[in-house]
């Protein structure tokens, strides 16, 4: 008897694409993380498959630094846990956005994923993932209730903000009822509780060159 491999060699491409194509659960994709078949790269578990994540560069990385750090200045650690680049598990999907905020003191949420009703903030820092964080990314956490959802797009310098979420009976089209966008130096003001914080997104966005002090390479320079 033909195994599954050999039949699909048989087949064209998307043929055997489909036959091999499985969904995971949450469980079965936190198992093969703890054996280690997941530690060459970054990924997450979206409606049972399992997508690659981007390598995270410089730009990336100073936003999700700066606000972090500002988060953490404003809101008091005993009542809420500011985290960075950490997996979460809403639903049946294992998403790992570039920060969430979790209502709680670190005894409470020790140990393991906050619930979604806990998470007060999801942010995802985008550029070249800009259109799975604005589809998928935010059907999902739509479909999990979470009350607010900022995506951080790099590419056009703008914070944009979701609230409202609504579940549909088809998960993929659950989804947010009110969108604004924040340009650079526009203020965002959100309420934790009797906490307000006030940003711009220019405060947390990368520097651009002429404010970094970066100096021109030899292709800047005109040569007379």
């Amino acid at each position: 008897m033909a195994s599954v491999l050999e039949i699909a060699e048989r087949r064209s491409p998307i043929e055997a694409e489909v036959e091999l194509r499985r969904k995971f659960t949450t469980a079965e994709y936190w198992k093969m993380a703890e054996l280690g078949f997941l530690s060459d790269e970054r990924t997450e578990l979206l409606y049972g498959e399992i997508y690659r994540m981007m390598p995270i560069g410089p730009p990336h990385t100073e936003c999700v630094t700066e606000l972090a750090e500002f988060l953490r200045e404003k809101l008091p650690k005993e009542n809420w846990r500011v985290v960075s680049q950490a997996t979460l598990e809403v639903n049946d999907h294992m998403p790992e956005p570039d920060l969430y905020i979790a209502r709680g003191s670190r005894k409470s949420l020790s140990g393991r994923f906050p619930k979604s009703d806990e998470l007060t903030l999801v942010v995802e820092v985008s550029d070249s993932s800009l259109r799975r964080d604005r589809g998928m990314k935010l059907s999902i956490y739509a479909e999990s209730m979470i009350q607010t959802y900022w995506i951080v797009n790099l590419l056009d310098r703008q914070i944009e903000v979701y609230t409202d979420p609504y579940r549909d009976s088809d998960p993929e089209k659950s989804g947010y009822r009110s969108t604004r966008i924040y340009r650079e130096n526009e203020h965002l003001v959100m309420m934790f509780e009797n906490i307000e914080v006030r940003l711009t997104p220019g405060q947390v966005l990368p520097l651009k060159a002429d404010e970094s002090g970066k100096q021109p390479g030899a292709s800047d320079v005109n040569n007379h």
